[in-house]
């Protein structure tokens, strides 16, 4: 049996660097629902544009591409079973990522210049 959550990031513009929190959709007894912070998820940097980040979803996991900044990228898998975090090896190729997707198994992450990544990451595993 399969659990479908909804996860949200979530940035506060009062804090000095915009950190993105994670959220999960909870139910509550009386049948509404609420956000709760998954504390145990480190805080997302975003020193640049939110658009500069790319996420996808793939089984029981989320995958993060940030640009942190001039020389530096984030990539993460966040377990949403466990809510744990593991870093990914370095993507080759410093870039602003648009947008990520999944094809046939392989991540793709669009850059902000209009090239093309590709992660092989062995999401099927």
């Amino acid at each position: 049996m399969h659990e479908h959550c909804l996860y949200v990031f979530l940035v506060n513009e009062d804090e000095p660097d915009w950190r993105k929190h994670l959220y999960i959709l909870c139910p509550k007894a009386n049948g509404e629902h609420r956000l709760v912070l998954i504390r145990s998820l480190p805080d997302m940097p975003t020193y640049i544009s939110q658009t500069a980040m790319g996420y996808v979803a793939m089984g029981s996991r989320i995958y993060v591409f940030c640009r942190s900044n001039k020389h530096h990228m984030i990539t993460l898998s966040i377990d949403c079973g466990s809510h744990t975090v593991q870093p990914l090896p370095d993507v080759p190729v410093l870039m602003s990522p648009r947008m990520a997707d999944i094809i046939k198994g392989r991540i793709y992450i669009i850059k902000g210049d209009g090239g093309v990544q590709y992660r092989n990451t062995n999401v099927g595993a």
